[in-house]
C-alpha cells in the first residue's frame, strides 16, 4: 500500500505532518512519523501552483499499514510488531 506524507503547516503545530492515501479525504495529522525496517519512501515535487489545498512536495511511503501511538505514525510491514 502507498501513503502520502507531507508537511502540513506551522500553524497546525505540533501536528505538522499529514498522512493520506492519495487524497486529503483520508488525511490524518501527526506530530512525527517513523518508517520501520522494510518500508521505503520516495520524494516527489508537483509543478502545480502552490496553494493551501494541496502539498507541493511530499513523500510516498510504501508500507502495509501505519499505526498512530502518542501522536507518532509508525509505518510497518504486516510481519512486523509495533514498538
Amino acid at each position: 500500500m502507498f501513503f502520502r506524507v507531507y508537511f502540513n503547516r506551522k500553524r497546525e503545530a505540533p501536528q505538522i505532518w499529514s498522512i493520506d492515501e492519495g487524497t486529503q479525504a483520508t488525511e490524518v495529522n501527526v506530530i512525527n512519523f517513523q518508517l520501520l525496517p522494510g518500508c521505503t519512501a520516495k520524494g516527489f515535487y508537483t509543478a502545480e501552483p502552490v496553494n493551501d489545498n494541496s502539498p507541493s512536495a511530499y513523500m510516498i511511503v510504501e508500507a502495509d499499514y501505519y499505526n498512530v501511538h502518542q501522536g507518532i505514525a509508525y509505518f510497518f510491514k504486516e510481519s512486523q510488531q509495533l514498538p
